[in-house]
């Protein structure tokens, strides 16, 4: 026998229980939600501003080449770059703490000496001479360089910062200023490349 279900008594619809309503808030409640609204939007607004320094500060934009180049030069004391110079590089580092510029560049011999010459910084330096004798190359891989010659770091984030000199060449070395400003200027005369580092910062 087949019941139909709606005449059957358990298939009618319940009545909706009622729900009862939340107590108001107490006038102390409210001040506390108050409180605890205002705390939270300062400190989301604090949170945000101190990421807009933090990218500001640690992470400054990115310059061109060609303000990079001003700012190289500029920094280290030296003349302004070559008419004629070619092969022009530019990079380097910064953090907060240092910064770190790198330039090259080639010209033709006379330009070269024009720029040396037309350098403030190195006009009261002497000129060390780089040669077969007194070379200009890499930290060998044990780290235990040669005393008789001079040695750097090469950056693996430029493949052109290279400033090898092994026939004949020049080099300056830029002492810290007041800003504990420093750098490096090194000739290659048979190449007549110039590479340029300078620093700021902790060394």
């Amino acid at each position: 026998m087949t019941t139909d279900p709606a005449s059957d008594p358990g298939n009618e619809p319940r009545p909706a229980e009622h729900q009862p309503a939340p107590p108001p808030l107490t006038p102390a409640q409210r001040k506390t939600r108050r409180i605890l609204l205002v705390v939270g939007t300062i400190a989301m607004l604090g949170i945000g501003v101190c990421t807009a320094l933090l990218l500001l500060f640690l992470v400054p934009p990115t310059p061109s080449d060609g303000e990079m180049i001003v700012k190289t030069l500029s920094m280290a004391r030296l003349g302004p770059l070559p008419p004629d110079a070619t092969d022009v590089e530019t990079g380097g580092d910064n953090s907060l703490f240092k910064m770190t510029l790198l330039l090259r560049f080639k010209a033709p011999p006379q330009q070269i000496d024009g720029f040396l010459r037309n350098s403030p910084a190195l006009q009261d330096l002497p000129t060390e001479i780089l040669g077969p004798r007194h070379m200009f190359q890499p930290f060998p891989a044990n780290g235990q360089g040669d005393p008789a010659h001079r040695h750097y770091l090469p950056d693996p984030r430029h493949d052109w910062w290279n400033p090898l000199v092994q026939t004949r060449g020049r080099f300056f070395e830029i002492p810290p200023d007041d800003d504990q400003v420093r750098g490096q200027v090194i000739v290659d005369d048979t190449a007549h490349e110039v590479f340029v580092k300078v620093e700021r910062g902790a060394s």
